[in-house]
């Protein structure tokens, strides 16, 4: 029997899924790897501001094999995050914003 297997999309091009935690105000955030990247920068901020310019905030990412979680956000706001990678030749551009309202 021949099997097939099916890969997801993702939410974007480094961005792999996004979900509520485990506690009321934390989002854990999978990424996907980048082919020779040595670190990668996840940031996150209050989306919909009245176009008022976002205070980011960022995270260190040394590894997407383990979710990053991302505490203390408040329930019922909606967080846009942006992805991008560190390589030999310096960083990425950001990823095309992803948004999910935190609970």
């Amino acid at each position: 029997m021949l099997t097939t297997r099916t890969l997801s999309q993702g939410l974007s091009q480094n961005i792999r899924t996004i979900a509520h935690g485990v506690i009321s105000g934390q989002i854990v955030v999978q990424l996907k790897a980048v082919p020779k990247a040595l670190s990668y920068e996840l940031h996150y901020a209050a989306a919909g501001n009245g176009g008022a310019v976002p205070s980011w905030t960022t995270e260190l990412v040394t590894s997407v094999r383990t979710p990053v979680r991302s505490n203390g956000l408040t329930p019922g706001t909606t967080y846009a995050f942006q992805v991008r990678s560190l390589g030999r030749s310096g960083y990425s551009d950001w990823s095309d914003p992803v948004t999910f309202m935190c609970t």
